[in-house]
């Protein structure tokens, strides 16, 4: 999956999905179809996801750490956010910052 997202829509995505979880520590699905970027959150029987435009260069899915992810957002100062993932290899990029976690198969 290799996508660019505005930061400030991707960051608003993330904490909206934060409400339906207890933890911080939780993974969120990041998935792709078309130009469209979904991210979504499960907790026990609630589910909640967000939809967004962004520019889609390669497809897939894969669960990203969901506080890693939001603490590495909140420090960039750039517009856009560049996420790749490759054998599940997350690099999550904006200006010069730059941020590297492990994210889990989209099937678990």
């Amino acid at each position: 999956m290799r996508i660019e997202i505005n930061r400030k829509t991707l960051l608003d995505a993330l904490k909206s999905i934060t409400r339906v979880a207890k933890s911080s520590t939780f993974g969120v699905l990041f998935s792709t179809e078309d130009n469209q970027l979904t991210v979504t959150s499960v907790y026990e029987f609630i589910r909640m996801s967000v939809p967004m435009v962004a520019e889609v260069y390669r497809g897939g899915a894969v669960i990203i750490p969901h506080k890693i992810l939001m603490d590495g957002i909140s420090t960039f100062n750039e517009d856009i956010v560049s996420i790749e993932s490759e054998n599940l290899n997350v690099v999550v990029k904006c200006g010069s910052a730059s941020l590297t976690t492990r994210g889990v198969s989209a099937e678990h």
